[in-house]
């Protein structure tokens, strides 16, 4: 038997999203590019696993979830690892076996690059899958079986 799995997409929100591009694009630009980004990550996701969920402070990324069929969590407290900690202690609530957290922000992702990152690890009693940044200092994706394998340590 497969282990359930719940993918988590934690996103800042729309207000807060993309600073660094102030100069090149306004707020609504910046609004747009980070809901265009989320819509493809939430769509490779849903090609690729069942149980996917946005986690956000923002209450206006709900809508934008329905749209896509995927959850919405409204986040306690604030950062990414607040975030985390809140998406798993739900997943355990819920009796998930294996907790995959995906970046928001990967405007090249495919429904086959969740899918081999959900399979990385899959035939483990235990395991941490970890997708690196292209400059190798940071962390796109993250699998964990069980949900409690490692602490969150973003940023």
């Amino acid at each position: 038997m497969r282990p359930s799995t719940r993918v988590v997409i934690p996103h800042r929100g729309t207000d807060h999203d993309k600073t660094r591009l102030p100069g090149m694009l306004g707020r609504e630009g910046r609004a747009l590019l980070s809901a265009t980004m989320l819509r493809r990550v939430a769509s490779a996701c849903r090609a690729a696993a069942q149980d996917v969920l946005v986690i956000s402070p923002d209450p206006n990324l709900r809508r934008l979830a329905q749209e896509l069929g995927v959850g919405f969590v409204l986040q306690r407290g604030l950062g990414m690892n607040e975030a985390l900690v809140h998406a798993r202690e739900m997943a355990l609530a819920d009796g998930v076996q294996r907790l995959a957290v995906v970046s928001a922000d990967l405007p090249e992702v495919l429904p086959a690059d969740i899918g081999a990152l959900l399979e990385a690890g899959s035939g483990s009693a235990s395991s941490v899958v970890i997708a690196p940044d292209r400059a190798g200092d940071g962390t796109n994706a993250l699998v964990l079986h069980p949900p409690v394998a490692i602490p969150f340590r973003f940023g």
